[in-house]
């Protein structure tokens, strides 16, 4: 891909866990240095889909963003103390009502 004139080359790498898990993985690096590359995201999802996990990263180690969710209801939480401001997870309902604010258990 090509981002300001830069080629980057970007990877994504799946991994089988066990009987119900798999995980994800994507990194990315400049295309004249293939072997420095950054995480970009990972996460672990369920086989049957009823459950994700996403951690971003900034820079490559620092995770900044964390969500998790089931995939069926979509109900879940995300976590991003900079952008929310605190270290907390804050969580939302099911899609029936709304994916509204709650509070987290």
């Amino acid at each position: 891909m090509t981002i300001a004139n830069e080629s980057y080359t970007v990877t994504l790498t799946g991994k089988r866990l066990n009987n119900e898990e798999f995980s994800m993985e994507m990194v990315i690096a400049e295309s004249g240095t293939p072997g420095e590359t950054v995480r970009w995201f990972e996460r672990l999802v369920r086989y049957d889909h009823t459950h994700a996990t996403w951690d971003f990263y900034k820079e490559g180690t620092e995770v900044m963003l964390e969500a998790e969710w089931n995939t069926e209801t979509k109900e879940g939480q995300v976590k991003d103390p900079v952008k929310i401001g605190d270290p907390n997870w804050h969580c939302w309902d099911t899609a029936d009502k709304g994916l509204a604010d709650k509070v987290c258990a």
